[in-house]
């Protein structure tokens, strides 16, 4: 599945979940989101890291 296919598909599902929700729960859940599907666009852009773990996403210093 592509990459737009599967955002979409989180999107409108997403959407849904959140009529219920107040204006301020509605922020904070799609900035979530949006953090979410940042990385995963910085992963497919950047070059695979070859050691066992990616200290630019992982761990509690990583600045992404």
């Amino acid at each position: 599945m592509s990459f737009e296919i599967s955002f979409e598909l989180k999107f409108q599902g997403m959407m849904s979940d959140l009529q219920d929700e107040s204006d301020r729960a509605v922020v904070i859940i799609i900035a979530a989101h949006l953090d979410e599907h940042l990385e995963e666009i910085l992963r497919l852009a950047f070059v695979p890291s070859w050691s066992s773990s990616d200290s630019l996403f992982e761990g509690a210093n990583a600045p992404l």
